[in-house]
Order: C-alpha cells, then structure tokens, then sequence
C-alpha cells in the first residue's frame, strides 16, 4: 500500500521550496554548457576547516590526521590536504561551484570556535553556518554523486515520450541522414534520440548534474535554515569520528543500513540527521530544543558506528586513535562497499 506524503515526511522539517521547471533546468544546462572557467580536479567533500579539528600537529607544524580504509583495513596519518576528496567530484564548472561551498566555509571555523565555547546559541551567525555545513555536507558527498547517474538515466528515459513529440521532424530528418530513408516506429525515433544522446551524453549529464547540485543546496539550505539544532557533547572518555560522508541520517524505522538517499532514505523520511563537527561535538537536527546535551558512551558509539556504515571509503580520528581503530574494526563487518565514482554517463 503506499503511503501518503503525511505518513513519510518528517513533521519536524519545513515543507520544501519549489523545484526547477522543465524549461529552468534547461536553461541552467545551457548556461553550464557555455561556461569558460578552469576545472578545480582535486575537490574535497569534506571541509578542510572540519578536518583540522580531528587532526594535531605533526613535527613539521602540519596538521595530520588518522586515517582508516575501510576497504583494505588499513590505517595511515596523512595530512588533512590528503583526506575527504574525490578527484573531479564536480566535473564541469567546478570553480564557480567551489565558491558557492567557500561562502559557507569561510566562516565555518569561527562557528566552530562558538561551538566549542558554548556560545553557539547565542550566536545567530554562526549558528546559521553551522546548518548550512550540514547542508552542504549532505549534498557534497560521495553518495550524491553516484545517485546522480541513477537519476539522470531515469529522467532521461522519462524524457523520450515529449522529445519524439517536439522534435518529430529533426529527428526525421537526423534518421534519413544516417540511414537513407524516414523512420517508420516510434521505435526507430527512439534510437535516433540514443545516437544523438550517445554523441554528447557526458556534456549532458555532466551539465544536469552541475545544475542539480546548487539546485539541491539551495533547496536543504533552506530546509534546514529554518529548524532547530541540537549539540551533543562526547563525555571525556570518548570522542567521535568522521566520515568520507559525514552526514548520517537515523531511520524512524530501527533500520541501521539506512543512513541516506543512497540507501533508501530520503531528507524527509529520516527521524533526524546527524554530523560529527569536533572530536567533542556533533549537531544533530531537527531538534525540539537549542540545547547542548551531554551524550553517555553508548551514544557516542551510536553515532560513530553510524559514520562508519555510511563512509564510502574512509572514517578519520585524531591521532594516534588505538581506541577508535579497535571500534572500527568491530563495526567494519556492517560496512558495504559503495560502488566506486566513476564518470557521469547515460550509457556505459
């Protein structure tokens, strides 16, 4: 039986801002398409400033890091500018994109700094960046990225019906150039959009997905910009660690796979969601109170274990870290291999 919006959606969040149009989303791509700008290939999707908070200083005066692959279970300390990035995350106007991020994350180490001091609630600036590091943190991550094939191979196919209507006579024309004669079945209209779509798929769906991703900050930026945080506070014994993709979602159902989109649950279906920000502290929203709450051990472990099920390849800990090594290795056994990011295309 399926349920209805009411029965899915989270009370808690704000009903969501308006999507694109048809005709909106296609002159964004347009725009993307005819964008001059240089290509930023190394980009992290997890913020430097927030990684320096897990790191200490090495001989050198840099900051390192621990750093747990999942994949090969092993551990090594590397700098943080070696950590929480994928190359060509953003494979097309990435400059102007990375900017976008830099507006939060310019500010994002003074409102860690109110956060640690606990003047975060007093503080209505930084509390606002703090939301919207959440924000970008959920869209900016690996996951995203490879959901954006999955949909943009849907969107396409849904597509065909209205493209064959309104370019019937090009593509007539396209399918007598190619094969001397005019297309006979809705069939053979459908082949000749593929061809055309084979020949410049990458540009599309590298431009679809560029518009989507500001789309798709905007959007939970503005969702999470009008609800309530929560800081939860690791008692001295413990601390926490951070993902590849830190932004963890609970399921009001008791399913521990699922920690976001990738694994069935969306932004409104989640009962909250949930980021490591310091060793020591972790926002989680929504929250019914703008409240510093002092979590036991087994909630830290909780929300760690958490981290780890959701990375896609690494979690990172201050070091030396002998403590969250073992609590990784305890938890690897739920962690499943995503696939692994490949380049944005239509057809293999």
């Amino acid at each position: 039986m399926q349920r209805t919006p009411q029965e899915w959606m989270n009370p808690a969040l704000p009903l969501p801002p308006a999507a694109l149009s048809a005709r909106e989303l296609d002159e964004l791509m347009r725009a993307v398409e005819d964008r001059d700008e240089p290509l930023v290939s190394d980009q992290h999707v997890v913020s430097q400033v927030v990684l320096r908070e897990f790191s200490e200083r090495d001989k050198n005066g840099g900051a390192s890091l621990a750093a747990y692959n999942l994949e090969f279970k092993s551990r090594k300390v590397l700098g943080t500018r070696g950590c929480g990035k994928i190359k060509d995350w953003m494979p097309v106007a990435s400059s102007s994109i990375e900017k976008l991020w830099q507006k939060t994350e310019t500010h994002l180490a003074k409102a860690l700094r109110s956060l640690k001091d606990g003047s975060i609630f007093g503080d209505d600036v930084s509390a606002s960046i703090l939301r919207d590091a959440v924000a970008l943190h959920y869209v900016r991550s690996v996951h995203m990225r490879s959901l954006a094939q999955n949909a943009a191979s849907e969107a396409y196919i849904g597509q065909f019906p209205g493209i064959i209507q309104k370019y019937q006579r090009r593509l007539a024309l396209e399918f007598f150039r190619r094969h001397g004669r005019l297309p006979s079945s809705t069939e053979e209209y459908q082949q000749t959009v593929e061809c055309i779509v084979r020949d410049r798929q990458q540009e599309m769906v590298e431009s679809l997905f560029r518009v989507k991703a500001e789309e798709a900050f905007r959007r939970v930026q503005r969702i999470f910009s009008q609800i309530t945080f929560e800081i939860i506070a690791a008692p001295k014994s413990k601390e926490f660690l951070i993902a590849d993709a830190p932004v963890c979602g609970t399921s009001p159902h008791g399913r521990r796979h699922e920690t976001g989109p990738h694994n069935g649950l969306g932004l409104y279906a989640a009962r909250e969601w949930t980021m490591p920000l310091t060793p020591k502290y972790a926002i989680r929203l929504p929250s019914q109170e703008a409240v510093y709450s002092k979590a036991n051990n087994k909630k830290i472990d909780k929300i760690n274990a958490a981290q780890v099920r959701n990375s896609y390849r690494h979690v990172y800990f201050r070091p030396p870290g002998n403590a969250l090594v073992e609590f990784v290795l305890q938890s690897a056994d739920e962690w499943r291999k995503p696939p692994a990011v490949g380049p944005l295309r239509l057809f293999d």
